[in-house]
């Protein structure tokens, strides 16, 4: 390897001056006495001048393509590199071709994608179905609007003095998980009403005393009373039952008709 070879390799970094002291001095000294190198200088400048005030905007010289890859012989790559034919691209398919053709894939579908499409169909109805399901579950919890919980205990509502004529009325108080108390009373089995009636839903302690959790109104053309659920104002274990009232229109006086005692499941 001759010296020529060693040094026109760092020419470009002498020109941008990214060489240090010593071999700034090496090179000099060489470019003195051998006429090759300085030309080789002189072109790489005259090069790198000419492309870097070359114009993007514009086509550039018609011979830049071939200058600069005459400049990048001074790597031992570059001639391979102006060497290799300037190609299209490949056909998209070469590379499964190729694949085909030394047998590492068959030139049929494979056995999964023949499975794919048949089980696709199948599997996009079972999404379909899923999200169905999934959006309408989204939207009875958003209907209820209740946090989740679980049941306290349930309710047997009867009137306080024994009546053959009346069938129990059913409900229950959950505690949810937000540490709030609700009850919901199913009153299917109340006797028919006449007109309409206005009605309380009370928390009875052991000593009488009591905290009302609802009025509400009941009447034959009226439905939503049927099965109702409100929020609790206080803990139901601080209580003995829930009681219902119903007030006389003649006198305005309220009469217990329901009572639940409260036993903690």
């Amino acid at each position: 390897m001759s010296e020529c070879d060693s040094v026109v390799p760092e020419l470009p970094a002498l020109i941008t001056g990214e060489v240090d002291e010593n071999l700034g001095a090496h090179l000099e000294a060489h470019l003195a006495r051998c006429p090759d190198c300085r030309r080789e200088l002189l072109e790489m400048r005259r090069l790198i001048g000419l492309v870097s005030r070359a114009p993007l905007e514009h086509r550039p010289p018609e011979h830049l393509e071939n200058d600069v890859f005459d400049f990048l012989e001074v790597e031992p790559v570059a001639r391979a590199v102006r060497n290799a034919p300037l190609e299209h691209e490949p056909p998209p398919d070469l590379e499964h071709k190729a694949l085909e053709r030394v047998g590492v894939v068959s030139s049929g579908p494979s056995r999964w994608q023949r499975a794919s499409a048949y089980l696709a169909p199948a599997l996009a109805a079972c999404l379909l179905i899923v999200g169905f399901l999934a959006l309408t579950n989204d939207d009875e919890a958003a209907e209820d609007g209740a946090p989740p919980g679980e049941t306290l205990t349930r309710l047997t509502f009867a009137p306080p003095s024994a009546d053959p004529s009346w069938t129990p009325i059913e409900g229950a108080i959950v505690e949810h998980d937000d540490g709030t108390f609700e009850v919901t009373v199913d009153f299917d089995d109340y006797p028919e009403v006449s007109g309409e009636k206005n009605c309380r839903l009370d928390l009875v302690d052991a000593d009488g005393d009591s905290i009302t959790v609802a009025r509400f109104q009941i009447s034959k053309a009226n439905t939503d009373w049927w099965s109702a659920s409100w929020t609790l104002p206080g803990d139901p274990r601080d209580y003995e039952s829930l009681e219902m009232f119903v007030e006389d229109r003649s006198t305005g006086a309220e009469r217990s008709v329901l009572e639940a005692p409260i036993d903690e499941a």
